[in-house]
């Protein structure tokens, strides 16, 4: 018995492996999605037992996003003027990740030299959006809007909101979705 290599990176991404199988230069694709937001510090100073006390919480003031596509590079700004600004942003993001999504397609289908890349490229209508800083905790100022209003999950607990998936259907008529990674 002969033992078999250990290559993760092959055998769990289809499109380096079609490459390799088909004598094509892999490049990874460089479409993406950032986000950063921007809190203040209320002081809340309340018992919710005896022992513990809640001394603040964060409140969103702005969120800054920037978008990465072969055709665009965008920065939007959205802030606490317009008291929907968080939901805003989300559909922001939501409509240039259609945009980021045509540029995977055409990437993908140049790079791969097939019309058929739909079933190599597991990821094909799911945009990468990465946060900032304290993403990690900038998801709970963002995660009630997803669950009302959008059709999303998450990869952890709920507490931890590590990774998120938005599925673009429940706004706009389209398939195209969005997963907000934190680091």
């Amino acid at each position: 018995h002969e033992s078999l290599p250990y290559c993760p990176h092959i055998l769990n991404n289809p499109v380096y492996e079609y490459c390799l199988a088909h004598n094509l230069e892999f490049k990874p694709q460089q479409y993406y999605i950032t986000y950063d937001f921007e809190t203040m510090e209320q002081i809340v100073n309340k018992s919710s037992t005896t022992s513990t006390t809640i001394n603040s919480r964060l409140v969103p003031i702005s969120v800054s996003c920037c978008v990465k596509g072969k055709t665009i590079k965008l920065t939007q700004h959205f802030d606490a003027r317009d008291p929907e600004f968080i939901i805003h942003w989300i559909e922001y993001m939501l409509d240039q990740a259609e945009e980021i999504v045509k540029d995977k397609i055409k990437f993908y289908t140049d790079m791969l030299k097939t019309k058929t890349i739909g079933g190599i490229v597991r990821d094909l209508h799911t945009v990468t959006v990465f946060g900032f800083n304290s993403s990690r905790f900038d998801s709970n100022l963002f995660k009630q809007y997803f669950i009302h209003k959008c059709k999303a999950s998450s990869d952890g607990t709920s507490k931890s909101g590590r990774s998120w998936h938005v599925d673009n259907n429940s706004l706009i008529n389209d398939n195209v979705g969005i997963s907000l990674l934190s680091n």
